[in-house]
């Protein structure tokens, strides 16, 4: 299956508020305990339901994972859709810079367990590759067909935006988005 061939499955998931009350118990116990520190068990303990009602809208931890991300993956698409779509270099920057830092305040929580739990990352292969493939659409999307490698590392050390939220998690959500975009800006805005 071919990374566009994953993301037109997954843009055409909708979820019930069944499967949104499992995610939402899913992630607070993943933010405190780890993703191996959470089961399926748990999650139905938090929600106060039985393991076979959460087992019904997923059967594996794992699928709970790819349901969590899926929505990140699906932003970030529609956000580089928009990048490819501006024409000069500093609007592409900024446009990114923006949706970058709107993707990190509206997953807060995602994104500090990405950045520090290992075993999210081992748990889904699958969807790293997505994430890696999207880090080399932005490059292009960025700095065209042949990237220096100055524009190469710029793209790569701006993709580090889990472990940035992760430390900043002491600023509010205004002050940490205009951070992260001067930040980025700043990162990406490559002389050559």
């Amino acid at each position: 299956m071919t990374s566009t061939d994953a993301d037109r499955r997954f843009s055409a998931i909708t979820r019930t508020a069944a499967q949104t009350r499992v995610l939402d118990a899913a992630l607070k116990l993943i933010a405190e305990r780890g993703v191996s520190g959470t089961s399926l068990q748990m999650i139905a303990d938090e929600m106060g339901v039985t393991k076979a009602a959460v087992y019904y809208h997923f059967h594996a931890k794992v699928d709970i994972l790819r349901a969590l991300v899926e929505p990140v993956h699906e932003r970030l698409n529609e956000l580089l859709d928009a990048v490819e779509a501006k024409r000069a270099r500093r609007d592409r920057i900024e446009t990114l810079a923006a949706g970058i830092a709107d993707i990190g305040i509206a997953q807060r929580a995602l994104v500090g367990i990405a950045a520090n739990d290992p075993a999210l990352r081992v748990r889904l292969k699958g969807e790293a590759a997505r994430f890696d493939a999207l880090n080399e659409r932005t490059v292009h999307a960025l700095y065209g067909p042949h990237p220096t490698n100055d524009e190469r590392a710029a793209a790569y050390l701006g993709s580090g935006l889990p472990e940035a939220v992760a430390r900043l998690s002491d600023l509010d959500d205004e002050t940490l988005r205009a951070t992260l975009r001067r930040s980025y800006i700043r990162i990406l805005t490559v002389r050559t």
